[in-house]
């Protein structure tokens, strides 16, 4: 839906049965990439909004939905900036939210340990946990891959 180039889609479906989407694309011409969001149920796609507004560069974003129907998005998010097609940036660190009642996104929470994160992942079932875990690479630890926990 952007008028700009979108990349990283990510999806995940409801309980519901409700088609949840994030993915990146600049929100203005040679303006930062920014985490999209819109939803699709009984047939039509809402409105895309840029779900965590920001200064900083965003890319990677993951969507998932837990047993109880609340959305959560992560991204990584950094200063520098990463263009097209490289895409390769060397800082970053990882974010999360989760879409409330209102239709907006939460204030993004930081999961990473260190400002070099990047590719977060989360799982496509969350039952029985009490905390969003968020898998991501993290150069600080010599490309090890990292654990991070977001209590809902």
């Amino acid at each position: 839906n952007s008028k700009f180039d979108s990349r990283h889609p990510s999806l995940a479906i409801g309980g519901d049965g409700v088609l949840h989407a994030v993915w990146r694309a600049p929100s203005k011409a040679n303006g930062p990439a920014q985490m999209y969001y819109s939803n699709m149920s009984s047939g039509k796609w809402s409105a895309p909004i840029v779900a965590a507004p920001s200064k900083n560069y965003q890319f990677f974003p993951n969507i998932c939905v837990d047993d109880s129907g609340k959305v959560y998005a992560v991204w990584m998010e950094t200063k520098s900036k990463s263009d097209f097609p490289k895409e390769k940036p060397v800082t970053g660190k990882i974010y999360i939210s989760y879409l409330e009642n209102d239709g907006k996104f939460s204030a993004p929470k930081e999961v990473s340990y260190s400002g070099e994160s990047f590719y977060p992942n989360m799982p496509l079932s969350m039952s029985g946990m009490n905390f969003v875990p968020v898998l991501y690479s993290s150069n600080a630890k010599l490309g090890q891959i990292m654990l991070g926990k977001a209590y809902k």
